[in-house]
């Protein structure tokens, strides 16, 4: 979505999924599809349903300063995959 076509003055909600600023959070841009998900492996399964869309994906290591940024059709389904101990 460009730029442009985002209201002026769009609001940004997030979310604690599970209350911990650590663990699971989700924002989204009111009156827009858009929604961000950030977890840790660890917690893929309780995300696993909320993330099988398209999607732009970014993982970070525990160096930040590096990262992996991807795509896929469906996000979950290419991560289940590569971090099966955490799909399951």
């Amino acid at each position: 979505m460009a730029q442009d076509s985002l209201p002026k003055g769009a609001s940004i909600s997030l979310s604690l999924t599970d209350g911990d600023p650590d663990g699971l959070r989700e924002a989204t841009i009111k009156g827009t599809i858009i929604r961000a998900h950030a977890f840790r492996f660890t917690e893929f399964k309780s995300v696993k349903s909320k993330i099988e869309c398209p999607g732009v994906y970014v993982l970070l290591g525990t160096d930040e300063r590096k990262a992996y940024i991807g795509e896929s059709e469906q996000v979950a389904m290419k991560w289940s995959g590569k971090f099966r101990q955490y799909a399951k």
